[in-house]
């Protein structure tokens, strides 16, 4: 009996530490790096102000954005990715959410959840749900 209880104690003490490599390993478990700074904004637009607010969130060192909504006012997703990329970059983790202002352009190719994936997919970040509308992700230990 003390030969299957040491067994068992082993087994578990294997266990504990192949959950603790596997959160360490996973950008799921990931810890958010000190000093972390993410803007959040809404109803953007596109022009001088617009490009002003981006390139005070570049001059604050804001790691993220998270966007909630209203993009742009133009139903222009192009003009709108092709804005965020001149200031931040084509690269910069930016997460939005549809606002009643895209919705006419937010699906299908071309539109701004299309931006988004391809923006998520370029930065290794992954989703779940409909990206945007109803969905989750994590970002260096924050589920946004």
């Amino acid at each position: 009996a003390r030969s299957d209880r040491h067994e068992w104690v082993s087994i578990a003490g294997c266990l504990c530490i192949l959950i603790c490599f596997l959160a360490a390993a996973s950008p799921c478990f990931a810890q958010t790096p000190t000093n972390f700074k993410i803007a959040f904004i809404g109803d953007q637009g596109l022009g001088t102000d617009a490009k002003a607010v981006l390139n005070l969130i570049k001059s604050e060192g804001a790691s993220a954005v998270v966007h909630s909504g209203d993009l742009d006012y133009d139903s222009n997703p192009s003009a709108w990715e092709s804005q965020v990329n001149s200031v931040l970059g084509a690269n910069f983790p930016y997460f939005c959410s549809v606002g009643n202002h895209d919705t006419s352009s937010w699906s299908g190719s071309g539109g701004y959840q299309s931006y988004m994936q391809a923006r998520c997919n370029r930065i290794g970040v992954s989703w779940s749900g409909d990206l945007g509308v109803k969905s989750y992700l994590t970002y260096r230990g924050i589920l946004i």
